[in-house]
């Protein structure tokens, strides 16, 4: 999959699972050495890793609950937290 491809991949999914406005204040807050940064997030992390075939969105957003709590990111336990809550509360 060409690297394009894979950024607009992982943006679908980062946008769906985190939101689209937090998604967009990142990129929009990202200077031209941070974007480099944030396109390899993007590709790597979401267009990779989340996009792949294997788990559920349910399962995905638990194990990474569990896996930030276990390393102490306790900032980004609360935005995947709140982007967890905000996926089951659009379920019903």
């Amino acid at each position: 999959m060409a690297g394009d491809e894979l950024f607009q991949k992982g943006l679908k999914a980062q946008k769906h699972v985190l939101g689209e406005e937090y998604v967009e204040a990142n990129i929009a807050g990202s200077d031209e050495f941070m974007m480099t940064f944030q396109r390899a997030v993007i590709e790597l992390a979401w267009g990779y890793a989340w996009s792949r075939p294997g788990l559920d969105q349910k399962s995905r957003s638990i194990l990474t609950l569990g896996i930030l709590a276990g390393l102490g990111r306790f900032q980004e336990l609360g935005i995947y937290t709140n982007a967890a809550l905000a996926q089951r509360c659009q379920r019903r």
